[in-house]
């Protein structure tokens, strides 16, 4: 695997900071790393976002959609009262 610069975003702001300067979204599963070992994706930077607590759970917007963050666990979603 080739060596990549790792950083850890405490913020929504920073988080688009860090895409803005090329980072690619780290959630916590290990699929990326795992595509990035298999040279089926490549990044020289990776961010982690999850210590962005606003990034998971589910709501509901405006117009009665739903909102999944992107750090919700399946779990969550299979909980959740507007899940049928």
């Amino acid at each position: 695997m080739k060596a990549f610069d790792y950083a850890t975003a405490v913020t929504p702001s920073a988080a688009l900071e860090a895409a803005k300067m090329g980072y690619k979204f780290k959630a916590g599963g290990i699929d990326l790393v795992d595509r990035l070992k298999e040279r089926t994706e490549e990044s020289d930077k990776l961010v982690s976002i999850l210590p962005i607590k606003a990034m998971r759970g589910i709501s509901e917007g405006e117009e009665g959609e739903m909102i999944i963050g992107p750090l919700t666990t399946l779990a969550e979603l299979a909980e959740n009262r507007f899940v049928s």
